[in-house]
């Protein structure tokens, strides 16, 4: 049973990670961002047991303010990390595009030699 005490400590580690996840981003170290991701999805999914096994716990009016804090901050972080992650984005679906399409030129005229 996780108490509102460990269900805010829960929260604010998802906030906290989701941080570290934009400043990678904005350095442009994708593994780090995914590396990150993967400890919030761990998370994520604690609160979720949490909440499917207890329903809904009961939080004090500060840290129900607390709370919409961090979520709004984790909001505002997934927005400019998906920002900066357009380019790159981009740049992957262009080479796995061109890759695509060599494939595809290959396997039409793969045989000729000149």
């Amino acid at each position: 049973m996780h108490t509102p005490a460990v269900l805010m400590q829960k929260y604010e580690a998802v906030a906290d990670i989701s941080g570290r996840m934009l400043e990678a981003a904005r350095r442009d170290d994708w593994d780090a961002v995914i590396a990150e991701e993967q400890r919030v999805r761990v998370h994520i999914e604690q609160i979720r047991a949490c909440t499917r096994a207890q329903g809904e716990v009961p939080l004090t009016p500060a840290e129900r303010e607390a709370k919409g804090r961090w979520l709004r901050r984790m909001l505002a972080d997934d927005a400019e990390i998906r920002d900066l992650a357009q380019p790159w984005m981009r740049r992957l679906q262009d080479m796995l595009s061109s890759a695509d399409n060599a494939r595809r030129i290959d396997a039409c005229y793969g045989g000729l030699q000149p």
